[in-house]
């Protein structure tokens, strides 16, 4: 009779072990699914700042557009300008070889009088400067860099250390079938965690 009971409680305790086998592979499934449905919100997330940060590159790129734009516009200014004051000059030289070729004395004289009355000699061509030299955006964009990637590797050593330090799995500590205290479980083996 006792032979017998003991391998009724032993068959009792294989069926409870093998259910609990049963339910901690399904807990493993049920912590992959977690594990993939976080993996897919950290990948939405990572996708949603590169979205973010490749808008704020196109705006900077488009600030550079503008400038370059703007740069354009003055430089046709500059050579319209320079070209009409070619064609004036062009204008005065020909004033100036029309009368050489006049072969009246007094008819000179007059003509050559008046247009030393009007003589203005030409102006001194204005000057500007063109900054390219020290304009780089490496460094400015350089910095902007390390700090984006200081701040995100810091978000992501808070992330992996403090809320990822946490284990799955806790080992409950039972007195009179109630929960005392709940420990986590780093770095052992199932193996180990039985034993314990």
């Amino acid at each position: 009779a006792e032979l017998s009971l003991q391998k009724e409680q032993l068959q009792l305790k294989i069926i409870e072990v093998e259910d609990e086998v049963d339910k901690w592979q399904k807990e493993r499934d049920r912590i992959k699914n977690y594990t993939t449905n976080e993996k897919a919100t950290v990948d939405q997330h990572f996708k949603e700042l590169i979205r973010d940060l490749e808008r704020q590159r196109d705006e900077v790129k488009a600030a550079l557009d503008q400038r370059e734009k703007i740069a354009s516009e003055n430089v046709k200014e500059i050579v319209d300008e320079l070209e009409e004051r070619a064609k004036l000059l062009r204008e005065d030289k020909e004033n100036r070889e029309q009368i050489h070729q006049i072969s009246d004395s007094v008819l000179f004289l007059q003509e050559f009088g008046a247009l030393m009355r009007n003589y203005v000699p030409p102006p001194s061509l204005p000057t500007y400067s063109v900054l390219l030299e020290g304009e780089s955006m490496s460094p400015s964009m350089g910095l902007l860099r390390d700090d984006l990637l200081n701040v995100c590797m810091r978000h992501v050593e808070k992330i992996c250390k403090a809320d990822l330090g946490r284990n799955f799995i806790e080992r409950n500590h039972m007195e009179n079938g109630k929960v005392t205290q709940r420990c986590p479980i780093r770095g052992q083996s199932p193996a180990q965690q039985l034993a314990g």
